[in-house]
């Protein structure tokens, strides 16, 4: 499923960007990554994922199928702009 491995790397940058721009907190985490890993394309959400909410269970593990509909219109869009 290719929502897993996007909002994996995502959510790990996420957790950074509370004291950094978005763009500084991808930066440190593409450097701890490798190529493969590192993520190329980005969007923010507007409204927090709180626990027990649509994407994350209340033991904080993602709902990826859910994550994968709600959000369908924004991946397939980070995708389609290939440069």
């Amino acid at each position: 499923m290719r929502v897993v491995s996007y909002f994996a790397s995502v959510f790990l940058a996420l957790f950074l960007t509370s004291a950094l721009g978005a763009d500084t907190a991808v930066d440190r985490a593409n450097a701890r990554l490798s190529r493969v890993e590192q993520i190329k394309r980005f969007h923010i959400v507007e409204s927090p994922w709180l626990p027990g909410g649509d994407e994350v269970t209340p033991t904080m593990k993602l709902k990826r199928r859910a994550i994968d509909r709600k959000y369908a219109a924004t991946i397939d869009a980070l995708y389609a702009d290939k440069e």
